[in-house]
């Protein structure tokens, strides 16, 4: 039987990785800019760290849910 915060993780990490894949969309359209890097090298470079920090971020839950949802499988075959 899961416990309460791995089902309470179950069910929400769902939501979180849509969010993180609508900020990562939001990101990748600014970096993409071709003047943004000569125009403000400060913000391109703070860009890119919400980058690769989303992207990190991303990963990481999309590891840990499939993590539970494997468990719930072999929980529901018993």
């Amino acid at each position: 039987k899961m416990n309460f915060s791995d089902r309470h993780a179950f069910e929400q990490l769902p939501h979180r990785l849509a969010q993180l894949e609508q900020r990562l969309a939001e990101l990748q359209q600014e970096l993409s800019l071709p003047s943004l890097y000569s125009d403000d090298p400060k913000k391109f470079a703070a860009l890119s760290q919400a980058l690769a920090d989303a992207q990190h971020e991303h990963a990481l839950s999309e590891e840990r849910w499939l993590e539970l949802a494997l468990l719930s499988e072999q929980l529901e075959r018993g």
